[in-house]
Parts: structure tokens; C-alpha cells; sequence
């Protein structure tokens, strides 16, 4: 029996076994790794490894079973809790007709205010418990292009410099929630 002495070719080979084993490959590989299969023992025992692999993964997956009825009745909730939403949110729309769209000569003009940016793995949970803690409201937004800068009102009346300061401060440090933070007159 020859063993396949080219090196790339054998490797290339090797690569397809998994794919042999679930029988995935295309008429012509899988000839080429039968004939591979059959010259090389080496590559042979390789390949009973892969299969026994495989046998393995099948099993580990049908013993696992199918979600509980708790889980599927856990999505089911989540699902019409955003369809109610969905629907809130729409009749106000057609309530008071549809936003013209984000801009500053419509959005509230008094108080104090900051621009943010969320930080990328923040939950809409997350956000909404971290504007409750400061009392903080979502007026506008997404500002720019990218749709991460959003306006938030920190106080329904117009607040000194330095306190509107010591307010971001503490934002900053939920480092969690918010990527970017800065006071805006």
C-alpha cells in the first residue's frame, strides 16, 4: 500500500475527513478520500477517530432532549410583552401623528441636559434602570449617523454648572452602561 507522500495533499485529505464522516462531500472528494483512505493507515486511523468523533457529538445531542415547556412558555411571555409595546407605542403614533424625525428645534429646550453614547454591551434593561437611578430621561436620539449619541435630560429646571458637573462625573463611573458622557447647555 502507498502512503500519500505529498505533505499538502495529505493535509488537504486530512481536512475533508469530518466532512466524509457526516457524508457532506461532493461525489469527487469523497472518491479522493476513499482513495486516500486506502493507501494510508495513518490517515485511516485518523478518520476512525473522526467517525468515532462524530458518533459521540450525535449522541451527547439526542440525550440532551428537546427545551423544557418552561423555556418555551418563557419566550412566549417575552414575545407578547413586545407585542404589547409594539402596540402602545403605535397608537400613540397615530394619536398624535408621526414624528417628523429626530431634531433639536423639537426637542424640549429646558433643563439641563448631557449627550451619551451606551456602551455597546448595555441591555435596554440596563439603560432604562440606569436612567431611573438619576432620575434621567431619553428626550433624543440617535443624534448622528452611527445612531450611538443620544440626548438625555437630567433635570426638569435648569441646574448650575457645577452640579450638572458632579452629575456626569457620576455617570462616568458606570463604566458598565455608559461608553460617553458630556454636559450639553
Amino acid at each position: 500500500m502507498n502512503a500519500i507522500n505529498k505533505e499538502p495533499e495529505r493535509q488537504e485529505i486530512e481536512a475533508l475527513l469530518p466532512w466524509h464522516a457526516a457524508g457532506t462531500l461532493s461525489r469527487r472528494d469523497a472518491d479522493r478520500v476513499e482513495q486516500a483512505l486506502a493507501g494510508d493507515r495513518e490517515l485511516a486511523r485518523r478518520y476512525d477517530l473522526v467517525r468515532e468523533e462524530l458518533a459521540e457529538t450525535i449522541h451527547l445531542n439526542e440525550t440532551l432532549g428537546a427545551p423544557s415547556a418552561r423555556a418555551m412558555e418563557k419566550l412566549f411571555a417575552a414575545a407578547v410583552a413586545i407585542l404589547l409595546q409594539a402596540a402602545v407605542i403605535a397608537a400613540i403614533v397615530v394619536k398624535e401623528g408621526a414624528p417628523s424625525g429626530p431634531s433639536l428645534a423639537s426637542a424640549p429646550s429646558e433643563g439641563s441636559f448631557a449627550v451619551v453614547r451606551f456602551a455597546p454591551q448595555a441591555t435596554a434593561n440596563d439603560i432604562t434602570k440606569f436612567l431611573g437611578a438619576y432620575k434621567a430621561t431619553l428626550v433624543e436620539g440617535p443624534l448622528n449617523m452611527g445612531g450611538q449619541l443620544y440626548r438625555i435630560r437630567l433635570s426638569e429646571t435648569k441646574l448650575p454648572k457645577d452640579e450638572v458637573g458632579k452629575i456626569v462625573r457620576q455617570m462616568q463611573e458606570e463604566s458598565q452602561i455608559i461608553g460617553f458622557i458630556a454636559a450639553k447647555e
